[in-house]
């Protein structure tokens, strides 16, 4: 994929990030940064996806995307876009009829952000689910980030530690 875009708004954090505002930029917000206007900006890269039924009883899938996307009028990385991104699905409805386990895993790489450097992460989730026969409700239980991984989407924000969710599923 290519994509150039003219006239792009993005956020530029304060000028100790070596992108100096412009002068309205720097009246309105002071110190902290705002939204500026690019007049060029290319994002390109390539994408991967597949799905494969192993077994009847096995299912996986895997995705991955490279992104170059720069501001090109400046010749520098665009913000909040990591350079590698990729995730995994595995799910298994072998065993009891009813029974589905699965495991999902996303990979990112370090983004630039406001304020820092996010750094590149891996988070997984394993789930399970049984649905009573004859329409009957389904039981479900997931866990998400499950080796409890210390990650940012974005620099300086949190994300949950391990959480486990669970429930009943019914429907008419």
């Amino acid at each position: 994929f290519r994509t150039e875009v003219e006239d792009q708004i993005a956020y530029v954090s304060s000028p100790t990030d070596g992108t100096p505002l412009t002068p309205a930029c720097a009246a309105f917000f002071g110190t902290f940064g705002g939204y500026q206007n690019f007049d060029e900006v290319r994002s390109q890269g390539a994408e991967f996806a597949g799905q494969m039924q192993v077994t009847d009883d096995l299912d996986v899938a895997v995705a991955y995307t490279f992104t170059d996307a720069s501001i090109t009028s400046r010749d520098r990385r665009l913000r909040d876009v990591p350079r590698h991104e990729g995730s995994f699905q595995v799910n298994w409805t072998g065993g009891a009829e009813g029974l589905t386990l699965g495991v999902d895993g996303r990979y990112r790489s370090n983004e630039d952000n406001f304020g820092g450097t996010s750094d590149s992460f891996f988070v997984a989730r394993v789930r399970a689910s049984y649905e009573v026969a004859g329409g009957g409700p389904e039981f479900f239980i997931r866990v998400e980030n499950a080796f409890d991984e210390d990650y940012e989407e974005s620099f300086g924000s949190g994300t949950p530690d391990r959480s486990v969710f669970g429930g009943v599923r019914v429907k008419y």
